[in-house]
Parts: C-alpha cells; structure tokens; sequence
C-alpha cells in the first residue's frame, strides 16, 4: 500500500525501472547510490530466516 501523499505506482515503477537501468557498461543510478552508502543487502539471506522459522 502506497501512502496517499506519494504519486500513483505507475509514477514510482517509472521513477524504479529509471533508476536501475543501466547505461551499457556503466553502472545504474540505483547501484551507484547504494554502492556509496556501502549498503551490502539483507544482514541474513531470506533463505536462512526461513530455514529458521521452519524448523522451530
């Protein structure tokens, strides 16, 4: 759910698909901003927090 002050989901899948397309070798805008904020992803992998909750 969108909240009602953001524009409309067409606008933010524009704005998204925009942002990680990339230039032919160059990175995409989306990997470049995360790159410089060192983000590194998820902490643990979805599959291990699933085998956890699984087999609890």
């Amino acid at each position: 759910m969108i909240p009602s002050d953001y524009p409309s989901s067409s606008v933010i899948y524009y704005y998204y698909a925009q942002w990680k397309e990339r230039k032919g070798k160059k990175p995409s805008l989306l990997e470049q901003c995360l790159k410089k904020i060192s983000w590194r992803g998820p902490r643990r992998p979805w599959e291990e927090r699933a085998d956890e909750l699984l087999h609890s």
